[in-house]
């Protein structure tokens, strides 16, 4: 287990026996929190300030990034205040009006979500003059719609958990289906940037800079073996996700009978342990595509229940010979 690198590959760490045993179990606790406690986690480390000069504040050479899960985004148009209560990301930004931020998400859904994730979160360091006409937009509506990422990025970064609807933390995606392909738009901003991505050249050369203080040296270990821990529970869910839609594609196309599945199987798909599994869809749910929500093991059905539900369906009906 490790931390991704900028080449696909693994920051592997050199681990103790007895440092082992501990790692192991810091795996497990991390399955044991629910999404409440994750987002506190998530949150508590993004905002600690080593970890923002490792993403490239304050002039540091970026070590930290972020690789999006394939068919993945952050479900934007569930921005809405009909589905958050005031007090919540639905009012976030003092300074914008509920006018103005209607205005700038119709400009953000002109542009195409594809268009926009890479051009406006993406990592990849892209001039204004090419972003205006690859978009489509103004200068203005530049302005505006990176004025509003900065005040929604701030919000969701400080808003209580408390403040948040449960919903938020038991629903942890919607299945859409666009252009022929499903996309598992992520409710967590967090879970929608994808995996911490670890430049190990550049973490090398900041240790040896001079430019961390002491404190910071200490604790730079501590920092990227909790991101690998994160870094695990968010493959685990990704995983999950994903092969439920690749397994159960006729029942997300045509609402057909969940076919049997076990949650031995699915690990197998995803590469990841039964017991990861059952623990990682405990309380969790999807939003399907035509609305409905779903508890994710629901998903799961023994062989005997799929045969009793043809025998029933194949049973003549009372009075017919």
């Amino acid at each position: 287990m490790g931390i991704e690198k900028g080449n696909g590959k693994l920051v592997n760490f050199r681990i103790e026996p007895s440092v082992k045993i501990r790692h192991n179990l810091a795996f497990f606790h991390i399955l044991q929190k629910d999404e409440k406690n994750i987002f506190e986690l998530l949150r508590k480390v993004e905002k600690d300030p080593l970890f923002r000069k490792l993403c490239g504040h304050s002039g540091f050479a970026r070590v930290i990034s972020f690789k999006k899960n394939s068919n993945s985004a952050f479900a934007w148009q569930g921005l809405s205040d009909e589905n958050f209560p005031q007090g919540s990301i639905a009012s976030f930004c003092g300074g914008i009006s509920l006018e103005s931020r209607e205005r700038i998400l119709k400009i953000i859904r002109s542009v195409g979500q594809a268009k926009f994730e890479k051009y406006f979160l993406g990592e990849v360091s892209i001039s204004k003059e090419k972003v205006l006409k690859e978009c489509g937009i103004s200068s203005n509506e530049y302005r505006d719609i990176m004025a509003f990422l900065a005040a929604f990025f701030n919000a969701y970064e400080n808003i209580p958990s408390s403040r948040l609807p449960t919903d938020c933390f038991k629903c942890v995606a919607r299945v859409a289906r666009e252009r022929g392909r499903f996309v598992i738009e992520y409710l967590s901003l967090y879970y929608a940037r994808g995996l911490y991505v670890i430049n190990e050249k550049r973490l090398s050369e900041v240790k040896t800079s001079g430019l961390l203080s002491e404190d910071e040296l200490n604790r730079i270990d501590s920092l990227l073996r909790q991101i690998e821990v994160i870094n695990w529970r968010k493959k685990c869910i990704y995983k999950i996700i994903e092969n439920l839609v690749k397994i159960q594609k006729p029942f997300f196309e045509r609402r057909k009978t969940i076919i049997p599945l076990s949650q031995r199987r699915l690990a197998v798909e995803a590469g990841i342990s039964p017991s990861s599994v059952s623990r990682i869809i405990r309380n969790k749910s999807l939003l399907l595509p035509w609305g409905e929500e779903m508890p994710l093991a629901a998903f799961f059905r023994k062989q005997k229940y799929y045969i009793i539900n043809i025998i029933k369906h194949l049973r003549p009906h009372p009075g017919k010979k």
